[in-house]
């Protein structure tokens, strides 16, 4: 799915494989960068409206896609241009931080105009700092997020262009940091509904709760117990192939968070989810949970970069109960001169549909060199490659995505 996201507060270990709504690994998209960007080394100077600061950028691409309905057979290739537009106000006061977003993405093709495509981001993300130890944190937004044609059950028809997804959110959460031991509540709440008409089983409600508990080990790590429950409700009482696909899912995970200082720095965790479907005809189950985001960077000019994600997932697929991804991503960031960085990477992706024997396996690449002209242009060449093979007849394809990207920054 292309997504259009504002700034989230994630730290930079947080990249696009975290979770299942931060990215997906069909789209083998640039990693967040770790080291210098045009951002970093180049301070922007925002407007200044009152105590509001503003910051624009945007970036414009030249792409070819090689198989743009990402098919098995009788592909077609086509160029399109890329346009990206976004805003940022941060308002910052002793007690509190508020930040704003807006951003777009339009697509459009050369020859293919019926693939044409534009997402939109609106939101907002506000901390409130009760005490030194202790905050608030709430989220708002609406996105209108495009589907990618390689993503997992995505449509595969050439005559109509991608989905539209309408997703609004909401999230407020709660953080105590204490000298040895802290502790973090979140729920989320979030609404799916698509476009078309045609897709209305598709349309679901999900929310989501998690705690997690910390403890210091050392100044830059420490252990944390996290549990979790999500909690999916379609639209439609029963789909088309007359499954209730309403479902909960709790679990935990145990792990270690190495906080930014040393040469390593982020989070991993592991433990068990247990995957229970609202309809009597479809089996509950018991299975491993896993998350990582880590970075190891031995110098300042060079960051290795792991990826990882393990566990259940929504699916719609007819006679499928349940789908459980497998994603992980291995990179490598350089900064080769202060105006010049290049990255690349290889990306797995696995997804297993229980109840069917259909097993996509998708294997991929990608790489960028990135020339910093001044603090405001930068100029991209990039590239990305990806291979998927299924135990079902016609999914399979492979697909080669190059790009000449302008970058700007205000």
């Amino acid at each position: 799915m292309k997504r259009v996201t504002g700034p989230l507060a994630l730290s930079a270990a947080t990249l696009a494989l975290v979770a299942p709504a931060l990215g997906d690994a069909q789209e083998l998209s640039r990693a967040t960068p770790v080291i210098g960007t045009a951002e970093s080394d180049y301070p922007r100077t925002p407007v200044t409206v009152g105590d509001t600061r503003l910051f624009f950028n945007g970036d414009v691409r030249l792409e070819y896609d090689s198989n743009v309905y990402a098919q098995s057979h009788d592909v077609t290739s086509d160029f399109k241009v890329v346009i990206a537009p976004a805003v940022t106000a941060v308002l910052d006061k002793d007690r509190y931080r508020l930040t704003g977003w807006a951003n777009a993405r339009a697509e459009r093709f050369f020859d293919v105009t019926t693939e044409d495509s534009t997402a939109a981001s609106i939101g907002a993300t506000g901390e409130f700092r009760l005490r030194a130890t202790d905050s608030i944190t709430a989220l708002a937004s609406y996105e209108r997020a495009v589907e990618s044609r390689g993503d997992p059950e995505a449509r595969t028809t050439p005559t109509t262009g991608p989905r539209l997804i309408d997703i609004s959110r909401a999230e407020f959460g709660y953080n105590r940091t204490g000298t040895r031991i802290g502790f973090r509540i979140r729920g989320t709440g979030a609404r799916f509904d698509h476009v078309s008409a045609v897709d209305r089983e598709r349309d679901h409600d999900s929310l989501s709760l998690s705690g997690r508990i910390r403890y210091l080990l050392s100044d830059l790590s420490s252990a944390f117990a996290e549990l979790f429950y999500n909690r999916r409700d379609f639209a439609l009482a029963r789909d088309a192939s007359g499954v209730d696909r309403d479902s909960a899912t709790t679990g935990g995970r145990i792990g270690i968070a190495i906080d930014p200082g040393g040469v390593l720095r982020g989070e991993a965790g592991a433990g068990i989810f247990r995957f229970n479907p609202q309809d009597p005809t479809l089996s509950a189950r018991t299975g491993f949970s896993a998350q990582a985001a880590l970075i190891y960077q031995p110098r300042a000019r060079l960051a290795f970069t792991l990826d990882g994600f393990h566990g259940d997932a929504a699916t719609v697929r007819s006679g499928a109960y349940a789908r459980e991804d497998t994603r992980v991503r291995l990179g490598i960031q350089q900064e080769a001169r202060r105006n010049l960085h290049w990255q690349g990477g290889l990306v797995y992706r696995r997804s297993a549909f229980l109840g069917t024997s259909v097993v996509e396996k998708t294997l991929g690449g990608y790489g960028e060199v990135e020339y910093l002209v001044n603090r405001r242009v930068a100029v991209a060449l990039s590239g990305r490659y990806a291979d998927r093979e299924s135990s079902r007849p016609g999914d399979d394809f492979e697909r080669f995505r190059g790009a000449l990207e302008l970058r700007l920054q205000f």
